[in-house]
């Protein structure tokens, strides 16, 4: 948020849940330079406050903290977006599987009646060779 850059932030600030990400988020600086967190914000353009999932890293040469995160509601949105998606094109990929199965089986079918069909004269012509040759 450009609004912040720069602002000194209190590690006392308590979300409604009681943590206090600021603190974790220092915390987690100081122990690994960087660190995965979660709190309750409120959402840009709203009122409302909801999960939010943050990641904070800490680059030495500047001595700048930069973090970022991404509402939970956001993501399980994102979520059913994907899932409606994979399940049309596995609907999709079924019917085509369908599709080809049976196209297969017809076109084997077909083989086997022009198959019959060919052995069937071929035996016919031999049967009248062999009744020719005999009489």
């Amino acid at each position: 948020m450009p609004g912040t850059e720069g602002a000194y932030l209190s590690t006392d600030l308590e979300d409604v849940q009681g943590n206090r990400p600021y603190q974790v988020e220092l915390d987690g600086i100081n122990a690994s330079g960087q660190l995965y967190y979660e709190y309750y914000f409120k959402e840009l353009r709203s009122d409302r406050i909801s999960h939010k999932l943050s990641y904070a890293k800490l680059y030495e040469p500047y001595d700048w903290v930069v973090a970022t995160g991404v509402h939970l509601d956001d993501v399980d949105l994102l979520i059913s977006e994907e899932r409606a998606s994979v399940r049309e094109t596995y609907q999709r990929a079924l019917w085509n599987a369908v599709f080809i199965a049976i196209l297969g089986m017809a076109m084997t079918a077909i083989l086997f009646v022009l198959f019959d069909q060919w052995l069937s004269k071929r035996r016919g012509d031999f049967l009248g060779r062999h009744v020719k040759t005999s009489g």
